[in-house]
């Protein structure tokens, strides 16, 4: 039985009959290790063919005994129900035999790089089961590594998963129990010096460890469900501070960083427009800011998402912006609003003719296109300078201040030597 439907998470298999819950026994993860080298190479069309194509074929494998759910965009999770060990994994050496097989995109034959992990289930309580699908991604990578089709979860491989899994398993608990906490990162608009808005950073404020930086936890976070959680909580108190703000008589906007997999899944931009649905006056002050540490695969998806977002209001950029060729495609194929130029070319400015020179033809370049620049990781008066000469729109960084909790970002508010945006007509 295959579950179809795209983007479908570990809650997904909560959706099958109780018997059907009870009677799967062992578990595969299926992922496609070599996919962005293909999008990267062949362009990020390619994503929809291929897929396509692994929809059919896996459709087409039929035995009554196999549950095939989508878990992501090009990963699945097999389940058996009443098999043994070794017929689930002849199984599922098939399906990978028959993916692996060449596909076509234009003519050109692609491979894709299948590899597959295999666990055995004891429990499908949510909690249990997300647990089981990290080990069975554990041991697919393992299969990926020595170039063999599935791998079986072993006692050796806790070792290398056993942090991970650990965290991931602390993270999901930390959303429920209120270890979570934006902080506040001011941006000021370079041309009037005044303070228009903030970057929402989540930080994980653990009971035993102190401060998790999200460089820790997030790229984990982006491989599983969770992901769309922690934007979802990101983007909850983020507007709750937009409105919390504006009573106050201040009108700052925060932009909050969501992944290349939370804009392409329609779950999750539905959750959105729900979410701000009950923000009327406050959405025009959310941005949306894209990150690229995972690979945007599903244009159309993307392209759809973005636009519901931007017809309720939301404001568009792209983070870590003139990276390469990809983010400069966005700008013709979405509707991006300001670009977040790479701190990689911002934190040597004064220091870097090379520097320079990228960055002063990409405020040029953005502006002709009629996208606004942000700078991050300005750090010194002598950035900040070149920057106003080069005609950059707005800055962040310690050069004006560091990420600060709610209540100390207020209080920094209350007595900085900036000025602070209190009307709209101040927006940049």
């Amino acid at each position: 039985m295959v579950i179809k439907g795209a983007r479908m998470d570990v809650r997904t298999l909560h959706d099958l009959s109780e018997t059907e819950r009870e009677t799967i026994t062992f578990i595969a993860f299926l992922d496609f290790f070599n996919i962005r080298d293909i999008l990267e190479t062949l362009g990020p069309a390619t994503a929809d063919v291929l897929l396509d194509e692994i929809r059919k074929r896996i459709a087409s494998y039929h035995h009554p005994s196999l549950v095939i759910v989508e878990y992501t965009r090009f990963s699945y999770i097999i389940g058996a129900v009443h098999l043994s060990k070794d017929v689930f994994l002849s199984h599922c050496v098939q399906i990978g035999t028959m993916l692996h097989a060449p596909m076509h995109y234009k003519e050109i034959p692609v491979s894709l790089n299948v590899a597959g992990g295999i666990t055995s289930v004891t429990s499908m309580h949510e909690r249990d089961l997300f647990l089981v699908i990290e080990r069975a991604r554990f041991a697919a990578y393992r299969a990926y590594r020595t170039n063999s089709f599935f791998a079986e979860y072993t006692p050796q491989d806790e070792t290398a998963s056993h942090d991970v899994i650990s965290l991931l398993s602390e993270l999901h608990d930390a959303l429920l129990s209120g270890q979570l906490a934006l902080f506040f990162q001011p941006k000021l608009c370079i041309s009037n010096n005044v303070i228009i808005g903030a970057e929402a950073l989540i930080r994980w404020i653990h009971p035993a460890r102190g401060i998790i930086p999200p460089h820790i936890f997030i790229p984990k976070a982006e491989k599983t469900w969770l992901v769309h959680e922690l934007s979802l909580f990101v983007l909850r108190e983020g507007l709750a501070a937009i409105r919390r703000w504006q009573r106050k008589g201040l009108r700052l906007t925060v932009a909050v960083n969501v992944t290349a997999n939370n804009i392409q899944n329609m779950e999750f931009i539905n959750e959105v427009i729900d979410l701000i649905g009950d923000y009327h006056d406050e959405r025009c002050f959310l941005e949306i800011e894209i990150t690229e540490r995972t690979i945007l695969s599903d244009m159309q998806e993307a392209q759809k998402g973005l636009r519901l977002l931007k017809e309720q209001g939301v404001s568009v950029s792209i983070d870590d912006f003139g990276t390469g060729y990809s983010q400069i495609h966005f700008l013709n194929e979405f509707p991006i609003d300001k670009v977040k130029i790479d701190r990689r070319f911002i934190m040597d400015l004064p220091r870097s003719a090379f520097n320079q020179t990228i960055v002063k033809n990409l405020i040029r370049t953005t502006r002709e296109l009629g996208v606004k620049t942000v700078a991050e990781g300005v750090e010194d008066e002598g950035t900040y300078d070149i920057l106003k000469e080069f005609g950059c729109d707005v800055a962040q960084g310690y050069f004006i201040s560091r990420p600060l909790p709610l209540n100390e970002f207020e209080d920094w508010l209350e007595g900085t030597g900036w000025a602070v945006t209190k009307k709209r007509d101040t927006e940049v």
